[in-house]
């Protein structure tokens, strides 16, 4: 049994920008930290709340490449909160190589700020209506019909 997602163009589920989230009220001494002095788990915690909405529940990830015209539905690979989840275990396994990359291109150590901005800024280039870079290959839906 497979599901098959449906989406509704009208409404279009958008990725958080930092500013726009609560982290920087609710943890700005934290963000002002190097990234190095806080452990993997808290990083990942604060990149997955800077994301978290209540509309999140109901949102499905789906490949754009999987949109079938003959029922205008897409094959739903995960609901978008498990996808966000393992995205920031993937994002996160790289921190090493983005603390490298930061300090040859800003000469500083990374804070925390910094590297949950941009594991923001990287989310925006996976999904095709974010897409301000590269072309995402990623889609939200949302509904779901189950075929048998």
């Amino acid at each position: 049994m497979s599901m098959r997602q449906i989406l509704t163009n009208k409404e279009h589920h958008h990725i958080t920008e930092l500013k726009d989230s609560k982290l920087p009220i609710d943890h700005a001494d934290l963000l002002k930290k190097f990234a190095k002095d806080v452990d993997h788990k808290t990083l990942k915690k604060l990149m997955i709340k800077s994301q978290y909405k209540d509309v999140n529940e109901g949102y499905y990830v789906a490949h754009k490449s999987s949109y079938d015209p003959s029922d205008q539905t897409y094959d739903a690979d995960l609901p978008y909160d498990q996808w966000l989840d393992e995205y920031a275990d993937k994002f996160i396994k790289n921190f090493d190589q983005i603390r490298q990359n930061h300090q040859k291109h800003f000469h500083t150590e990374m804070t925390v700020r910094f590297f949950v901005d941009y594991f923001i800024a990287m989310l925006h280039t996976q999904f095709v209506n974010e897409n301000h870079q590269h072309r995402g290959k990623l889609i939200w839906v949302n509904g779901y019909e189950k075929e048998a």
